[in-house]
């Protein structure tokens, strides 16, 4: 056997042993339905909720946050002083500060939604880590 025959055959052995590993893999799916959850990787095949878990960042949630700013000065504007009357403000800032203010942060998955997930190694579970804006 030649050197080169050799190295085919070793080649096809590491390539199939690849492939039979089943190892992660990157794919982009289509959110068919949300409730309960389903996902189109491919024309053959649709998996459902039981097979993909998803990242909290694909979901509608409530979040904590912080702010400490200043608006922008505004010329020309009035401030009420009592009812009925108002006094002239001129440019100035006001402080804004919001300390652990609930937020809800609207970013479930629609249907049409393109998704990238990812497989798990030898495995049929489905991660799906964040929605894609372009798969190009």
């Amino acid at each position: 056997m030649s050197d080169s025959s050799l190295t085919q055959v070793i080649q096809r052995i590491a390539s199939q042993t690849i492939d039979a590993s089943k190892l992660s893999d990157y794919i982009v799916g289509t959110v068919m339905k949300t409730s309960p959850l389903e996902v189109k990787i491919s024309d053959q095949l649709t998996i459902d909720a039981d097979f993909i878990d998803v990242c909290e960042n694909v979901t509608e949630r409530k979040i904590e946050i912080t702010i400490q700013a200043k608006t922008e000065s505004v010329e020309d504007h009035t401030h009420p002083l009592s009812p009925g009357s108002t006094g002239e403000a001129g440019g100035h800032e006001h402080d804004i500060k919001l300390t652990k203010k609930k937020i809800t942060i609207h970013n479930a998955l629609k249907v049409g939604d393109k998704v990238a997930m990812l497989r798990r190694a030898r495995g049929q579970k489905f991660l799906i880590i964040d929605k894609v804006v372009s798969d190009e």
